[in-house]
């Protein structure tokens, strides 16, 4: 590899590529884009990299990367995104290292002062226990953390003899009143049982797991049925008005959905599924595994399901760009709970959506999909339900000369040229 001189680009993501990374790579001189995310590599970052001082992109994030991240790292002048995020990096960070994603690693130490850190989100340094600096979220360095200090005076013997009373009698009573708190949250707060949640798996995006955990039970009475909004296939849906006034809505799994072969895809799937980034799909906000419930957190839409409106006198409000707006729940939740059965033999789905040739082919491919799209566009236009379009069109002897107009809901407003153009 370290012979292909002249390779400007090299791409090995999502693959099973293990061991260390081959350091004959820093000899790649006009190397500007590497990507070897998500595979099994390990050992440490090989200094060589440094001297690849072309490159403008390195990704090698969701590995088993090790040890401290290499000095030479900063003489990548022109790396314009860094990302090493998801892997067992320790150490300090070099304070040349500008423009990267280092969360959830084992850093510790302050972060660079530099303006890219100083104004990096927190997204880019979460998981990270050690770090500590002056940004939003991150908790500040103590007294000596890389900071010159000043030599204490003896003239300020006196103040101090006055103030550590003071601080003493301070930390008394904060110490009562969260002793308070603490007991008068308890008897507000459903039972949990000792020990219960100490080695369970939590990820809620950027909360903490664990109290997300008893915000949601706490909302939801436990699950109580009149939190309940909607079931599926999967499991029932609850809304949770959690006490910092967000509002998610929570699908809590059925017990036979929750046996995962293997908790590892399980993660990676879920990690996926909560990067998605489209306006069109409900966002995934994480996800809970605890002996007593199971269950995804989503974004909460108040305006329910698409057929349910569309059946309603409300359907009348729905112009064409609101109904161009609807969003799909659920997205990769079927590969998301069957992750050792990737093809699979079980016909399943809604009557009226699915293509006929899956009654005796049983194999999903594109085209089912763009069939299953087109009934879905035509219950939008139409106001119908799936199955009475389709069976409006098989019966109908003229069914390729059908007006447009024929085909529209009567509730919709008139097509406007902006309309059109969408």
């Amino acid at each position: 590899m370290g012979s292909v001189t002249s390779l400007w680009k090299l791409i090995l993501n999502d693959n099973q590529l293990s061991g260390n990374i081959p350091p004959e790579l820093g000899s790649l001189a006009d190397l500007g884009y590497l990507d070897l995310s998500a595979n099994r590599l390990n050992g440490s970052i090989p200094e060589h990299l440094g001297d690849c001082l072309g490159l403008n992109y390195l990704n090698l994030s969701n590995n088993k990367l090790s040890h401290g991240i290499p000095v030479q790292m900063g003489k990548l002048g022109h790396l314009s995104q860094l990302d090493l995020s998801h892997n067992l990096l320790t150490g300090d960070i070099p304070p040349q290292i500008e423009d990267v994603d280092i969360s959830y690693n084992q850093l510790q130490g302050p972060i660079p002062n530099s303006k890219a850190f100083r104004d990096a989100t927190i997204e880019a340094l979460k998981g990270n226990k050690g770090l500590c600096g002056n940004v939003k979220r991150l908790r500040p360095c103590k007294y000596g953390s890389g900071v010159d200090q000043q030599p204490v005076k003896k003239s300020h013997k006196v103040v101090f003899i006055i103030i550590f009373p003071l601080l003493g009698a301070l930390v008394l009573l904060f110490a009562f009143i969260g002793i308070f708190l603490i007991a008068a949250r308890r008897e507000r707060t459903p039972e949990i049982k000792e020990g219960e949640v100490q080695n369970d798996l939590f990820s809620i995006s950027t909360f903490d797991g664990r109290t997300m955990y008893e915000e949601i039970i706490k909302a939801t009475k436990d699950f109580d049925p009149m939190y309940c909004i909607g079931k599926g296939g999967h499991g029932s849906v609850y809304k949770a008005e959690l006490p910092s006034s967000n509002i998610v809505a929570v699908k809590k799994l059925h017990p036979s959905d929750t046996e995962m072969a293997n908790q590892k895809d399980f993660l990676n799937e879920i990690r996926a599924l909560t990067e998605i980034k489209h306006r069109n799909i409900v966002k995934l906000l994480g996800f809970c595994s605890h002996p007593r419930h199971k269950f995804l957190v989503y974004e909460y839409l108040e305006r329910g399901s698409l057929a349910t409106i569309l059946s309603r006198e409300e359907a009348k409000k729905l112009g064409w760009a609101t109904r161009y707006e609807a969003h799909i729940s659920d997205f990769g939740t079927a590969k998301l709970l069957k992750l050792d059965s990737s093809n699979q033999s079980i016909l399943a789905g809604t009557f009226g959506y699915l293509a006929p040739e899956l009654a005796y082919t049983m194999k999903v491919t594109e085209k089912t999909d763009v069939f299953s799209f087109g009934v879905i566009a035509l219950e939008v236009i139409k106001g119908r339900h799936p199955g009475d379009q389709i069976l409006s069109l098989s019966v109908s002897p003229e069914k390729d000369n059908i007006a447009l107009e024929d085909m529209l809901d009567p509730r919709l407003p008139p097509l406007t040229p902006q309309d059109e153009g969408k």
